[in-house]
């Protein structure tokens, strides 16, 4: 288990992300969170687990939200009868995604603290990080980084490939 899953667990994530809460501020907390995280982990891989590196591209291996996903998927199970993510979710990542136009490639609103934990760690060590693309596992939807792909110097398609069948695709390179 990473240490952002602990930090990330079920328990946190459920008193944030709650129906009828503000959206800004759900997002506000999550980010809020994500870079008070930060300044507690030493590496990325401590934070996310496994990932290969390609020169200034890393591609994480496994999401390590999917733990916590699986069970707010098993609490909502108790609300609603089925075993989803609240429906109020895709709403959380449009309105990000509108506040961020340029940082799209989040899937759900955990994508939202991992990616802030990751970007505020990559400054604390000297280090530019830029999301790229990121992957459902359950569905293997891909969504992009405009902003990402740019830096990178990269098409969608070339992110895809790159990415796979794994979690994540980020640049990550020295400032």
């Amino acid at each position: 288990m990473s240490k952002l899953t602990e930090e990330l667990a079920p328990q946190y994530v459920n008193s944030v992300l709650q129906y009828g809460a503000d959206v800004v501020e759900m997002i506000n907390k999550l980010q809020k969170k994500g870079e008070a995280f930060s300044e507690t982990i030493n590496s990325l891989d401590e934070l996310e687990g496994a990932f290969e590196i390609k020169g200034t591209l890393r591609i994480l291996l496994k999401c390590p939200m999917v733990v916590v996903l699986e069970a707010i998927k098993k609490a909502n199970a108790e609300l609603t009868g089925e075993e989803v993510l609240p429906d109020f979710y895709p709403k959380l990542v449009e309105e990000y995604i509108k506040k961020h136009p340029d940082e799209g490639a989040i899937l759900h609103p955990l994508c939202i603290a991992h990616q802030q934990i990751r970007k505020a760690f990559g400054q604390k060590q000297g280090l530019e990080i830029q999301q790229i693309a990121c992957r459902s596992g359950s569905t293997g939807k891909v969504v992009f980084s405009d902003k990402g792909l740019k830096e990178a110097g990269m098409t969608e398609e070339e992110a895809r490939k790159a990415i796979g069948e794994n979690a994540c695709l980020y640049l990550c390179k020295r400032k």
